[in-house]
């Protein structure tokens, strides 16, 4: 029986705040090697006195369509400037060569931001869900999201979305 979780993260800071005000932006990009390891992950570091507030990444390869899926893109704790993106073969392997990569969202470090992240239900449902919500009186700047399995069975990380008001992500 596969069991699978989706956690959620959003990066929150005070409401009002405009982009023009997180200053220090800048993306970093990794790629893994072109091979057919089973299992990729990359830790994307931000400059120094930067902070990861999101990321991105995507793999590469001849029809990875279905044989190879993102597991997740998630932003470290606080203050860790960090990004891991990660991404797998279904259960039953993938023989061809494949490539991982990723990018880390990083600004300086704004003040009265936080994490907020939510769970779904541990089941063997096929589909997943967790809404991460804003404390009162803050927004979204960034999020990230994973999909986690405890049988070694491919469970792909499908989309990750924030709402209009960028007060919940889901």
């Amino acid at each position: 029986m596969l069991v699978a979780v989706v956690v959620v993260t959003g990066v929150v800071a005070p409401a009002g705040r405009s982009a023009a005000a997180l200053t220090g932006r800048v993306v970093v990009n990794a790629t893994s090697a072109l091979d057919s390891t089973s299992a990729k992950s990359l830790t994307i570091s931000c400059p120094n006195r930067t902070v990861a507030i999101g990321g991105g990444g995507w793999v590469e390869g001849d029809e990875v369509a279905g044989n190879v899926h993102l597991d997740g893109i998630v932003p470290g704790r606080i203050g860790a400037g960090i990004v891991t993106v990660s991404a797998s073969e279904r259960a039953d392997g993938y023989a061809d060569d494949w490539r991982l990569h990723g990018s880390a969202l990083c600004i300086d470090e704004p003040s009265s931001y936080e994490m907020v992240s939510a769970r779904s239900v541990k089941d063997s449902n096929f589909y997943h869900t967790a809404i991460a919500a804003c404390p009162p009186g803050k927004q979204l700047i960034g999020f990230g999201g994973q999909a986690a399995i405890e049988t070694g069975a491919a469970v792909a990380l499908i989309a990750v979305i924030p709402d209009v008001d960028l007060t919940e992500v889901l």
